[in-house]
C-alpha cells in the first residue's frame, strides 16, 4: 500500500498482508500484482493447505509423545540399575 505525507510517498505493509505472505507467498505475490482471481484451483489449494497444516500438527504431537516415551524409558532403565 502507499500513503502520502506532504511530498514524500511511503510504502507500507499491513498486518493482514504479513499474514497472507506467511500463509502462502505465491498467493500474496499474485494478490499484490493484481493477478489473483478465485477459481477451483485456489479453493482446492486452500483445502490442501488446511489438510497439510492438520497433518503437521499431528506429526508434532507424535514427536512430542515419542520424546516423552524415550525419556520415560531412559528413566526406567536408570531406576532399574540404580535399585539393583
Amino acid at each position: 500500500m502507499e500513503y502520502t505525507c506532504g511530498v514524500k510517498k511511503y510504502n507500507y505493509v499491513t498486518a493482514s498482508e504479513v499474514g497472507e505472505f506467511i500463509y502462502c507467498k505465491r498467493g500474496w505475490w499474485l494478490n499484490k500484482n493484481g493477478l489473483l482471481e478465485i477459481n477451483e484451483k485456489m479453493i482446492r489449494g486452500t483445502k490442501d493447505h488446511s489438510k497439510l497444516a492438520s497433518l503437521l500438527w499431528w506429526q508434532k504431537m507424535l514427536l512430542v509423545f515419542g520424546i516423552i516415551l524415550f525419556a520415560l524409558g531412559c528413566l526406567g532403565i536408570f531406576a532399574y540399575f540404580a535399585l539393583n
